[in-house]
């Protein structure tokens, strides 16, 4: 194990190390953006379906609502209904 760590301690010089610290920047530098531009394109592609998709969306819970908010028995005034209405 020690011959391991010993083995991975190499000395760099200036110019290695500041590649290196460019190289793993740039990697970096592109992970993040291709995050970024999925996180957008994903946005825009909800957006998108949202505004496409909210008409149709609105009619079928408006039918539904509509159809819930009929009665289904007619009892009248008497003290039935105000026993059943919630039916």
């Amino acid at each position: 194990m020690q011959s391991l760590f010993a083995a991975s301690q190499v000395e760099l010089s200036d110019q290695d190390g500041k590649l290196f610290t460019a190289r793993v920047m740039a990697k970096t530098r592109k992970l993040f953006y291709g995050s970024v531009t999925a996180v957008i394109a994903l946005a825009v592609l909800l957006i998108a379906s949202a505004w496409l998709l909210g008409t149709p969306i609105r009619e079928v819970v408006d039918n539904l609502t509509q159809t819930l908010a009929t009665t289904l028995f007619d009892f009248g005034d008497g003290w039935v209904s105000w026993v059943l209405m919630p039916v």
